[in-house]
């Protein structure tokens, strides 16, 4: 099995298993279900259910802006949003996974910033890792723990410059949020510091050496969406973003794209290279969404 099979299984049972997204689940599930049907597509997840998202997560959305609503969703929509990603992207060389918990030592590394004495990352919630077309890749098996984990690392650490990373910030907060993935793109794309003790990367590691890296936002606006235009200074702000600004609702020119856009944009050289244009290769996978993707809990 590929190593990012491997990740995409472990990342995918344990949001399913965080308390906010296992309650809302079986309601989305009606809803999901509803959009892209019980048997889905490739066309049907994609183009459908991609622009669908935010609806669906409303079935369960709390009314009001109480701070505890606001993070208690931006939790489940991040689980959501990893859920989604890793299902239109089953077979392919790219995962998602939570920074937290799956993501590589040396890729964890490449986006740390150092400040004096003090290091810190940036607030993602999830993050892409494209991983290289190599055979080695496969070789891993279920139970990824240990040497396996330590080999993966070196075997990351030595090839950086074949890996893509995209970092991925999911909130349900627009305006109060915005300038943060906005600041944080600006941070990554800087060449050099003037400020002295001021660095990106850490031993050894720096995104400047991946093959590709960008920063997207991925949001679910709690105001009216009538009120986002491309003049709007929420909008501006994330206009330059990397990796492009996306919402659970169909794509506005100018404004946001949906989910789905996200693919085409950050994940080209993955869904470019199947051997099969990626819907096609999509729909091959989804026959086994019961028996080997049945972690998905479709």
């Amino acid at each position: 099995m590929s190593i990012s099979e491997v990740l995409r299984r472990q990342a995918v049972s344990e949001v399913l298993n965080v308390k906010g997204v296992a309650a809302c689940f079986p309601i989305w599930k009606n809803s999901y279900q509803s959009i892209a049907g019980v048997q889905p597509t490739a066309k049907s997840l994609v183009d459908s259910l991609g622009k669908n998202l935010g609806p669906v997560f409303k079935t369960t959305g709390s009314q009001g802006r109480a701070q505890k609503d606001l993070s208690g969703g931006g939790a489940a929509w991040e689980g959501l949003i990893c859920w989604y990603l890793n299902l239109c992207l089953i077979g392919t060389r790219t995962v998602v996974v939570k920074k937290s918990v799956h993501l590589p030592s040396p890729v964890r590394d490449s986006l740390t910033l150092s400040y004096g004495a003090t290091q810190t990352n940036t607030e993602s919630d999830l993050v892409a890792v494209t991983f290289p077309d190599d055979p080695v890749l496969d070789s891993f098996n279920d139970s990824y723990r240990g040497i396996k984990k330590a080999e993966l690392d070196q075997y990351i650490s030595d090839a950086m410059g074949q890996i893509e990373v995209c970092v991925i910030q999911c909130k349900t907060n627009w305006n109060d949020n915005a300038q943060i993935p906005m600041l944080w793109d600006l941070v990554y794309s800087a060449k050099g510091f003037t400020i002295s003790g001021v660095s990106i990367g850490r031993h050894g590691h720096s995104i400047h050496t991946l093959r590709r890296f960008a920063y997207a936002f991925v949001t679910l606006p709690s105001n009216d969406l009538a009120k986002y235009g491309p003049s709007k200074m929420p909008v501006l702000r994330l206009s330059r973003l990397s990796g492009g600004n996306y919402w659970g609702f169909d794509r506005r020119p100018g404004v946001a794209g949906a989910v789905s856009d996200i693919f085409a944009r950050n994940f080209s050289s993955s869904i470019q290279t199947l051997g099969k244009p990626w819907l096609n290769h999509l729909n091959q996978e989804l026959k086994s969404l019961n028996t080997t993707y049945s972690y998905f809990q479709y």
